[in-house]
């Protein structure tokens, strides 16, 4: 967008005077207002990608996540839900989520009350084996993580979330 108003503003205003009229005014304007609140972003990025990731963050981050993954038996991979975690989870350990609010579900309870009926129901009449739960879940979704908390055991937890299987009851 920046670049693109640059143009039209070069394009339209050749030879440059500064500030021969208004419309030349907003321009600039215009262009200072998104340098001041983008480039800072934007200079990070070029940073990165000159001088590459901090790869030791990134490295324990998925570390984090494959550990709590080689708890689960591969044949159960399938049946692994989550709450209040991050996609990242699943990206690094290549298994597929078996509910379709993986991330940002109090949003989606806010959005439509019935997904979390829809998801108490399930929780009590198909439960999945494994649950893999954020730090995070306990102060935003406290229903959901009552019946967690009573139906399933913690067996792990590490800086990428919290393990829990179903209870043999």
């Amino acid at each position: 967008m920046l670049t693109l108003s640059l143009a039209v503003f070069l394009k339209v205003y050749d030879p440059l005077i500064l500030f021969s009229n208004i419309r030349q005014f907003i321009c600039l304007a215009t262009i200072g207002v998104m340098l001041y609140f983008y480039a800072n972003a934007s200079l990070d990025t070029i940073d990165t990608f000159l001088n590459g990731r901090d790869t030791e963050w990134y490295e324990e981050d998925y570390q984090a996540c494959r550990d709590l993954a080689s708890l689960i038996p591969e044949r159960e991979r399938d049946q692994v839900f989550s709450f209040s975690t991050d996609m990242i989870w699943f990206e690094v350990n290549q298994i597929l989520p078996c509910n379709p609010y993986q991330v940002n579900l109090q949003f989606f309870i806010a959005l439509d009350p019935s997904i979390e009926a829809d998801l108490t129901q399930y929780l009590y009449e198909t439960p999945p084996k494994w649950l893999v739960v954020g730090d995070s879940f306990e102060g935003e979704i406290p229903s959901l993580y009552d019946i967690v908390f009573a139906k399933y055991d913690c067996i792990c937890s590490n800086g990428s979330g919290n393990l829990y299987l179903l209870r043999d009851d």
